[in-house]
């Protein structure tokens, strides 16, 4: 599903699903199937078996897509602050990043890291609460001059 517009850099709960929140094994793990039964702006309104729970996601037009291909069937990790829409016929799973509807809510945020240059590195873990680089672009300088 292609996004629209500038992409959001930030790492925290409920923006960009960083690749070791999908298979870091030292994250909390507890999967709980559910229901998206609802979608208001960037509140989602998710069915578990304990009740009803609310989430936020910075790009809902990406979740109401893909429920709108693959159904509302849901899979719900606290632990790992993710919401997993299961694809029929696969084993995969498109996942997203959520945030508990009553915590604080960071707005996006749309700089690029390749402005803050190699030695800003570790300040945008801290403003973007991760990044993810080509790992070449931490040891080298880019041989054309530029940063990529």
């Amino acid at each position: 599903m292609p996004r629209q517009g500038p992409e959001c850099t930030m790492y925290f709960s409920g923006h960009q699903v960083h690749w070791i929140q999908v298979i870091g094994n030292g994250l909390p793990r507890n999967p709980r199937p559910g229901h998206l039964k609802e979608i208001q702006s960037q509140l989602l309104v998710v069915e578990l078996d304990d009740g009803t729970h609310e989430f936020r996601n910075h790009s809902p037009r990406q979740i109401e897509l893909a429920v709108s291909k693959w159904g509302s069937d849901v899979v719900v990790d606290v632990g790992r602050s993710l919401l997993k829409i299961p694809i029929p016929g696969t084993k995969s799973l498109k996942c997203f990043s959520i945030a508990s509807a009553d915590q604080p809510w960071r707005p996006c945020r749309y700089d690029k890291l390749q402005e803050k240059g190699i030695a800003g590195v570790a300040g945008w873990a801290v403003d973007h609460g991760g990044f993810s680089v080509p790992a070449g672009w931490l040891s080298e300088p880019p041989s054309n001059g530029r940063e990529p």
